[in-house]
């Protein structure tokens, strides 16, 4: 994933003004585990299952499907879903009053409140542009995700974590939205390239709507479980 790294940071530096860089390049420096993005992945390794080819009556696929334009938009949605990512952590840093993220100095710490704020509306607003540039079968699931996860931190901010049913409605919407999508939309980008980019949401058969909802089903409880272990670990977990 190092290549990863160097195209989030490639991509949110180009035209930045130098005085703006090292606000953000703060998290850039110190990356994460890249989980949403190998879900990304993972997602598209799925839409090459045997089933899925034939229910597409695909054959001779190397002579079907253009691997670059595949490869593009699978490398634009790993960015999207990981600077999306990046930007909430920001916005969480500053809710939570977080003096650390991942072991070094929060952002909102070394640089202000108001110019962390401001870095993560920058960061949300080049993911959603990434977004825009993907198949528009994908469109619908990564601001639904966004939605959920702007709800839960509302939701967290107002009403706490005072009860099991709030605590799991939190991160249902903060973590697992996101983890679920991740994985749907790298499914979907390989099947919109194995029908020559004519797939749309009201044209997807009742097998593949059973297919992504599988698929986002695992992804999401991942996240979930992923979560909850994250609370654990950092003697967070309310219950």
């Amino acid at each position: 994933m190092h290549k990863l790294e160097f195209y989030i940071y490639k991509y949110l530096t180009q035209n930045l003004p130098l005085s703006l860089q090292p606000i953000v390049k703060h998290y850039i420096k110190y990356p994460g585990k890249h989980i949403r993005a190998f879900l990304v992945l993972y997602g598209a390794s799925m839409g090459f299952e045997k089933k899925d080819l034939k229910e597409l009556k695909i054959k001779n696929l190397a002579n079907k499907i253009n691997l670059l334009e595949l490869n593009n938009n699978l490398l634009l949605a790993c960015l999207a879903i990981e600077i999306i990512h990046l930007a909430s952590l920001i916005h969480d840093d500053i809710i939570d009053e977080a003096p650390k993220r991942r072991n070094k100095t929060a952002l909102h710490i070394e640089f202000g409140t108001k110019q962390a704020v401001l870095a993560g509306d920058y960061l949300f607003a080049k993911g959603i542009n990434l977004v825009y540039k993907l198949p528009p079968v994908c469109k619908k699931y990564i601001i639904k995700a966004v939605q959920d996860m702007v709800f839960g931190e509302f939701l967290e901010a107002v009403d706490g974590q005072k009860n099991k049913k709030n605590y799991f409605t939190v991160i249902d919407n903060k973590t697992a939205s996101l983890f679920g999508c991740s994985m749907v939309i790298g499914y979907l980008i390989v099947q919109n390239a194995l029908v020559n980019n004519k797939l749309s949401v009201k044209k997807i058969s009742s097998f593949r709507i059973k297919e992504i909802n599988r698929i986002y089903k695992w992804a999401f409880n991942f996240g979930k479980l992923y979560q909850i272990k994250d609370d654990i670990d950092d003697q967070e977990f309310p219950f």
